[in-house]
């Protein structure tokens, strides 16, 4: 039996984590790393700017109700614009207050979460891979690279996935979370994970294309690909996207 799972969740039901942990209940007495918002942003790669998402009416059970995970994609058109639009409603700011908030929950207002694009056809967008910039609403190249469904196959275990118009990887940044919550941080951030994910799935219908969320994913290869530092940031999710 795999008794892992079974050891981690019992031995973060403790919020103190056996006298680690300790929030005090005022909160000016936080660090204020506690409650500064980090965002990523890649230095050395070029920009490009997105246009922001313009609401229009839907009817939310139409669009809950024609979520789907179609078999494989059929390689229509998603222009620059609806990912714009798809990556705004997943996990963009939400401007209306006065704080930095996104339209997801998240545990202690921390946002552990990194969202990188690897494109394969998306209509006014060369391919390759690109990280969004999440305070700056841009899409930051990392590089081009036209990708065949074999280069695909190296990164996860489904056909299908290569089919599509692009690839959603989702990474957590650990520490924003754990800083604060400890071990027990790790649940909210995949909890938020969670969020995100379902985000897509409404947000692609809403703008006529679908999502299909993978599991079966080349984890290390993957973060090779993104060249991230796997002792603080790692692979959470991943999602296709097509039509």
């Amino acid at each position: 039996m795999y008794r892992l799972f079974n050891y981690f969740h019992k031995e973060t039901k403790d919020k103190t984590e056996g006298g680690l942990v300790y929030i005090p209940s005022d909160n000016s007495l936080w660090p204020k790393s506690w409650t500064t918002v980090v965002y990523k942003q890649i230095e050395r790669a070029g920009h490009i700017i997105l246009k922001p998402h313009t609401p229009t009416a839907a009817d939310f059970y139409t669009v809950a109700s024609s979520r789907k995970s179609p078999e494989t994609f059929t390689r229509g058109t998603i222009t620059l614009d609806q990912l714009a639009s798809f990556l705004q409603l997943s996990y963009g700011e939400n401007n209306t207050g006065s704080a930095a908030r996104r339209l997801v929950p998240s545990g202690g207002a921390r946002y552990p979460l990194e969202l990188y694009v690897l494109a394969l056809n998306i209509e006014g967008l060369e391919p390759g891979v690109y990280h969004y910039n999440i305070k700056n609403h841009q899409l930051e190249h990392y590089f081009w690279k036209d990708f065949s469904p074999e280069d695909i196959s190296k990164y996860t275990s489904y056909s299908w996935a290569g089919t599509g118009n692009a690839l959603i990887v989702m990474t957590a940044v650990f520490n924003r979370t754990t800083q604060k919550y400890g071990s027990r941080g790790y649940r909210y951030m995949l909890l938020e994970a969670g969020h995100v994910g379902q985000m897509m799935c409404m947000a692609a219908r809403y703008l006529g294309f679908n999502t299909r969320p993978l599991s079966g994913t080349r984890d290390e290869d993957i973060e090779k690909l993104l060249d991230v530092d796997t002792t603080r940031e790692s692979l959470v999710y991943c999602m296709g996207v097509g039509t």
